[in-house]
């Protein structure tokens, strides 16, 4: 599964850590620094937590959803996940992990 298409200011991503892990490909394919808003709602629509995460030009980030800091509250949850950036783009891939089995999630353009 590719990462989501590189011309997007918004990706969004549904999750399930209810029986699995999820983990996020967050990629900056600009040529600018960019600040990556990452908004977590469970899948009533409340608010989990709304971190940023600070991308170099070109730089990518992997990690698993609830290590972010103020998304612990993502474990044992479903729900969905709003990447965004003011100027440039974003791309972004997400993964589900369950034992050693793995799978991809593709994220939607909004």
């Amino acid at each position: 599964m590719p990462l989501s298409e590189a011309s997007s200011t918004l990706r969004t991503l549904v999750w399930d850590d209810t029986n699995y892990v999820t983990a996020v490909a967050v990629v900056n394919p600009s040529a600018v620094t960019n600040i990556v808003t990452i908004t977590v709602r469970d899948n009533a629509g409340n608010l989990i937590g709304n971190p940023t995460v600070l991308l170099s030009p070109h730089a990518k980030l992997a990690v698993v959803l609830r290590d972010l800091p103020g998304l612990a509250g993502v474990a044992g949850k479903r729900g969905f996940a709003d990447f965004s950036v003011v100027a440039g783009n974003v791309a972004v891939l997400g993964l589900r992990f369950n034992g050693q089995a793995f799978t991809s999630i593709p994220t939607v353009n909004r």
